[in-house]
């Protein structure tokens, strides 16, 4: 992989961060190529799918973010460990923010540098953990 590719892996990164942030879903999307294969925790689903999974995430958790904390690159695939963050509200009305890992690889067409595979992978049950830990289950 050159340098260049591994420069724009980081940067569309960097700007699929920003969409989701912004809960931009166009936007978001366009990242996206129209032959998606996308897995999450093992369930294969399309570009629709993925449409789907960000809403229910966005509708579910407020406060929702994403942050890369580590990457690695691999020819047109880019390893990526995030911390996603949510708020909450516990038992007595007061927010706190929950915060855990995410793993995923992207892989990217290299002419047009769109993600025509995601793979993602969240410890679903330690995640249901932290937030009844907090009250907020």
């Amino acid at each position: 992989m050159s340098t260049t590719h591994h420069d724009a892996f980081q940067a569309r990164l960097g700007e699929m961060g920003t969409a989701m942030d912004a809960q931009d879903l166009d936007t978001l999307l366009a990242y996206y190529d129209d032959a998606l294969v996308f897995i999450a925790d093992g369930k294969e689903m399309d570009k629709a799918g993925l449409e789907d999974y960000v809403r229910e995430l966005w509708s579910g958790e407020s406060g929702f973010s994403v942050r890369v904390v580590g990457m690695h690159t691999c020819d047109d695939v880019i390893a990526v460990t995030l911390e996603v963050s949510a708020a909450a509200v516990g038992p007595s009305g007061e927010n706190v923010t929950i915060h855990w890992p995410m793993f995923a690889t992207y892989t990217f067409d290299l002419s047009t540098l769109k993600v025509v595979r995601e793979v993602t992978f969240t410890d679903e049950p330690a995640v249901a953990e932290k937030f009844a830990a907090v009250g907020a289950a």
